[in-house]
């Protein structure tokens, strides 16, 4: 998974698409709110809104450049390695032995 991201192609689709539905929006609202001012900060607040849920759904088909996981992986390769070595201990076997 981490080797195949989702194509840079579909991202950009996405991006160009809402990006033209955010500029064509204030055509749109131009009868209901009947050419007042107050078209501005609706506008903002649609294209703020739709901007942040194209942004999560990003982060979200690409967790890996998000989420941490070398410290995880770390952190379970020193829990195995101490578990390891505490069943080495209680068997008996010589530290040089090799188990993995």
């Amino acid at each position: 998974l981490r080797k195949n991201p989702v194509p840079l192609v579909y991202t950009r689709h996405t991006s160009r698409f809402l990006a033209l539905w955010i500029f064509l929006l204030p055509l749109a609202l131009v009868h209901d709110l009947q050419g007042s001012l107050l078209m501005v900060p609706v506008a903002s607040l649609v294209a703020i809104f739709f901007l942040g849920i194209e942004e999560l759904g990003v982060q979200i088909e690409e967790p890996f450049s998000i989420l941490p996981l070398e410290h995880y992986v770390e952190s379970i390769e020193k829990d195995l390695r101490q578990m390891f070595k505490f069943e080495t201990d209680q068997l008996g076997f010589a530290e040089e032995d090799p188990i993995i």
